[in-house]
């Protein structure tokens, strides 16, 4: 059904609202980035606790990022900060090394968002966004069916918001060239007045 919806908000607001009535998470956010823009930017939220659009900002070059592209699959909050206390365990040096920047980064942006599950959604091989889920109200843990439905869904999302936005172009083309046509019709007739208004005036003169 996503694939019929031409409206881009409408659609993402959908998906999001879907999320949360069926998981029942705190939030679920979906992050976009516009063309020509080097961060992602909330695009739509519901929930308890969800987001105002256009007010969080992600980095494209940020940990998050960076590891959503390396890694090409969720990200589970529990399960990172695991990893990273691991990496501390194994070298309590790596606080202060290179390595551990990125997790320790990708948590930090993790909890920023409230985030318990970040979910990629790729367009041939490119970061199109990405779902930001928040804990599920029941305090069960994300499994990992609900990761392989979320990731199937990401995918089948993308090509729908694709879509929506190749619509929502054409549209606005569309109506750039119907406002040039209409602008030329007027400065047409515009000319065509003067030339008319022209003539008698230079009989009386």
């Amino acid at each position: 059904g996503m694939t019929r919806i031409r409206n881009l908000p409408r659609l993402l607001n959908l998906i999001a609202r879907v999320i949360v009535s069926n998981v029942r998470t705190a939030h679920a956010t979906i992050f976009l980035r516009n063309k020509g823009e080097s961060h992602f930017t909330v695009a739509a939220s519901q929930g308890k606790l969800k987001k105002p659009a256009g007010e969080l900002l992600v980095e494209e070059s940020g940990a998050l990022v960076s590891l959503l592209i390396q890694r090409r699959g969720p990200l589970v909050y529990e399960e990172l900060k695991e990893e990273y206390q691991q990496e501390l365990r194994r070298n309590p040096k790596t606080r202060e090394r290179k390595a551990a920047g990125p997790l320790k980064h990708a948590l930090w942006e993790m909890e920023r968002l409230q985030a318990a599950v970040c979910v990629p959604s790729f367009m041939e091989h490119k970061l199109q966004g990405f779902f930001v889920l928040g804990e599920k109200i029941s305090g069960d843990l994300y499994d990992q069916d609900d990761l392989s439905i979320f990731s199937t869904l990401a995918s089948q999302a993308a090509m729908a918001i694709e879509n929506a936005q190749a619509y929502e172009e054409l549209r606005d083309t569309r109506d750039q060239l119907l406002q040039s046509e209409r602008m030329g019709t007027i400065g047409k007739f515009a000319a065509d007045m003067a030339h008319e208004i022209k003539n008698p005036l230079q009989a009386i003169l």
